[in-house]
């Protein structure tokens, strides 16, 4: 498993539309993608999830991965949350 800690840096931090191109971005992977904030653990193909977490901008969150893509889509989904996809 690899792990990497990401200040999300979207405008309305991970909500509605965020959450789903991480979710599409985690989808393009041979990978299970997880993302925590606090306590709280989502899985990155779940929007829903995601937006459960509440989290905000300039928020700090763990995106974990595993599987054969994993450094691929952490580094994918890490983009995402950085804002690097817009």
């Amino acid at each position: 498993m690899t792990e990497r800690r990401v200040a999300v840096e979207r405008e309305t931090g991970l909500h509605a539309r965020p959450a789903r191109a991480v979710a599409e971005a985690a989808a393009d992977f041979e990978a299970t993608v997880t993302v925590a904030s606090g306590d709280r653990t989502a899985r990155a193909e779940s929007p829903l999830e995601l937006t459960a977490l509440g989290v905000e901008r300039g928020e700090a969150v763990v995106v974990r991965a595993r599987g054969d893509d994993a450094e691929s889509a952490l580094d994918a989904v890490a983009d995402v949350l950085a804002g690097e996809d817009s």
